[in-house]
């Protein structure tokens, strides 16, 4: 009987520690600021994007920032872009030249990058921001047979002026990200999905969440390992 209780507490160990081996280590979700419809609004800012995340979960992001100052003052304003990664590359243009961008932060939890951007009174300006980067699951939804992700837009638009701190600013949505492998789970705020195509049109903010399901071949090998080891004590205990 001792032999039998020693058994199961060893089962209930291998339940227990499979599957803090077979996680990672994540990424937390990052609060995004966005913008709201206003017709008040100073700054007028039409995004359009193409996305593509392969099958290895390397994503690839092209935005176009098309920019209004509808003001009688010139602005002093920024874009931080926050991605939960180190990006294998990053570059933005401000009116088709290459600026510099700040770094304010970089690791692979988060990083946060910075362009400055002031404009005159009734002017445009366009931005493009291209980066690649790996896409990390989120870390509180971890599972033994499927990963969680999360998609969206990592821009961030800011102006002030001589008269307000903060000058109201309307941004406007529109592109598709397509995704390499059939996504599950999927579900979607403000877009709507077609396969592994997902499109966002004439919106303010958007969200997305899907699943990849995978196949923990750490965490079989591990179960199997130490079941065999279980069983071939009990066998040497029975001789």
């Amino acid at each position: 009987m001792e032999n039998y209780k020693i058994a199961a507490l060893m089962v209930l160990f291998v339940f227990m520690i499979s599957p803090a081996y077979a996680q990672i280590e994540m990424i937390e979700d990052m609060v995004m600021p966005i913008g709201i419809d206003d017709e008040n609004a100073w700054i007028d800012a039409d995004i359009s994007f193409a996305v593509e995340i392969d099958d290895t979960n390397m994503e690839t992001s092209e935005y176009s920032i098309d920019i209004t100052n509808s003001g009688n003052e010139s602005v002093e304003g920024y874009i931080n872009i926050y991605i939960p990664f180190i990006p294998e590359r990053i570059k933005v243009l401000v009116d088709g030249e290459e600026v510099d961008i700040i770094t304010q932060e970089e690791s692979y939890r988060n990083s946060r990058y910075h362009v400055n951007i002031d404009m005159d009174a009734l002017s445009n300006s366009s931005v493009e921001v291209n980066y690649k980067i790996l896409k990390i699951p989120q870390q509180r939804n971890v599972g033994l047979w499927a990963l969680q992700y999360h998609y969206n837009s990592p821009i961030n638009l800011q102006f002030s002026s001589t008269k307000e701190d903060y000058v109201r600013t309307d941004i406007n949505y529109d592109g598709k990200i397509v995704i390499g492998y059939e996504p599950s789970k999927l579900s979607c705020n403000n877009c709507v999905q077609d396969g592994n195509t997902i499109t966002v049109s004439d919106s303010n903010y958007f969200y997305i969440n899907w699943e990849k399901k995978r196949v923990p071949y750490r965490a079989g090998i591990l179960y199997l390992l130490m079941i065999s080891g279980i069983v071939y004590y009990l066998v040497k205990m029975r001789k």
